[in-house]
């Protein structure tokens, strides 16, 4: 469906955004990286795929994406 793979760090931010119930602050830890880098890395990921982390159906979208691309 999506020909465009996901990086290392961006399945990493997605899965890690899912498991912390979609909370920034504890992705951040959890990465770890700055909460301020996380957004970049969240709008670099929206971008790309058109689906927005935030919303938690474009969320579960983005988990199939990050899943089949391990």
């Amino acid at each position: 469906m999506y020909k465009k793979r996901m990086t290392d760090i961006q399945r990493k931010v997605v899965l890690a955004f899912a498991e912390n119930d979609m909370k920034m602050t504890l992705t951040a830890k959890a990465v770890p990286c700055h909460l301020s880098t996380l957004a970049n890395y969240m709008q670099v990921i929206k971008g790309k795929y058109g689906l927005d982390p935030k919303c938690f159906y474009d969320l579960c979208e983005l988990v199939k994406i990050a899943r089949e691309d391990a």
